[in-house]
């Protein structure tokens, strides 16, 4: 019995393949150094995200529009009551769990020196690890009612520690893990 298509699967497919730029054309060589990149990034999730953007090889249909730059966020209006044209009410809020498996802390600190948020967790997102507890709650709740942001980094104490969550559940992640080389992915 053939599996239904799923339309939130397919969605996620066009969007990472046309917010990206086009790697139809691309060979072996290409992918071995995307890899390579994506496990240098992250050991545990690189070669998934290299699966994830390796769909996009077969993706042949181009953006309507795209943006490549500059991305540069304006200074925010000065009081988040009164907003301002052309300016965000408050400055970006940065969000992280500490043991993120896909978007390591360290990306955060390349983005941010401060209006960061540092849940003591493990799971990919603040909210990864399955619950989120009341300190970071306070915190985004404060930026999203009143566009407050911390003046330096805040760090929260998780809820859970990283053992107490679920086994696995997909076998293309667990297949993943039991492998453990980057070249088996490409068939090398």
């Amino acid at each position: 019995m053939a599996a239904i298509p799923d339309p939130i699967d397919d969605a996620h497919h066009a969007v990472l393949c046309t917010d990206g730029s086009n790697v139809s054309d691309q060979g072996s060589n290409y992918w071995k150094s995307y890899m390579d990149n994506q496990l240098s990034i992250s050991t545990l999730a690189g070669d998934l995200a290299t699966m994830a953007r390796l769909r996009c090889a077969s993706w042949r249909v181009p953006p309507n529009w795209s943006f490549k730059g500059p991305f540069k966020t304006p200074a925010p209006s000065k009081d988040p009551s009164v907003p301002e044209p052309g300016r965000p009410t408050a400055p970006l809020l940065f969000l992280s769990s500490k043991w993120d498996p896909v978007t390591p802390l360290r990306n955060v600190y390349s983005m941010a020196s401060r209006h960061i948020l540092v849940e003591n967790s493990m799971g990919h997102t603040l909210a990864g690890g399955g619950k989120v507890n009341e300190c970071a709650k306070r915190v985004v709740s404060e930026y999203f009612d009143k566009g407050v942001v911390p003046k330096k980094e805040v760090m929260c104490e998780g809820v859970k520690s990283p053992w107490d969550g679920k086994p696995l559940r997909n076998a293309a992640v667990q297949e993943s893990i039991r492998r453990r080389t980057k070249y088996n992915l490409l068939g090398v």
